[in-house]
């Protein structure tokens, strides 16, 4: 893709992890360039409940997901959590909730904390020179099993 023209340019990748807790649970990764709009952030989407024995509910009640938490990356860094639940006011059925908020402001940028970690010795948000090496033999017999 060449970066100077702009032309509209999106890709999307589905992945799924195939074990018993994360069945059925996708993960979407997205991109693109010469959108209308720059977003960075990551969504994280609810599954829905099931209806609550004894409670009275809608129609829309039946089609609402179970929620969304996005929280917006490399600015803005909004949060927004939505969600159903039961309404304040008494009434039955379900109502739809948006709380939104920003991120606190950091002190250090996301690489000084890395950096600042290393130089106190710490290694819990970077990975040594063995692991990295392992992570490459691993991602080079995957690329060669699927013919990449």
């Amino acid at each position: 893709m060449d970066p100077e023209r702009n032309t509209e340019t999106f890709a999307e990748v589905v992945l799924a992890i195939d074990n018993e807790r994360w069945s059925g649970t996708r993960f979407r990764m997205r991109a693109g360039k010469a959108l209308i709009a720059r977003r960075k952030g990551i969504l994280v989407r609810f599954r829905s409940q099931p209806p609550w024995p004894f409670q009275a509910h809608t129609a829309a009640d039946d089609s609402a997901d179970g929620g969304r938490l996005w929280i917006g990356l490399d600015g803005p860094n909004d949060l927004s959590l939505s969600f159903r639940a039961l309404s304040p006011r008494g009434s039955s059925g379900l109502v739809p909730l948006t709380l939104i908020g920003r991120q606190p402001d950091a002190s250090l940028s996301p690489y000084a904390h890395v950096l600042l970690n290393l130089l106190r010795g710490r290694t819990n948000l970077s990975v040594g020179s063995v692991a990295a090496e392992q992570a490459w033999r691993t991602a080079i017999a995957s690329a060669r099993r699927a013919d990449l």
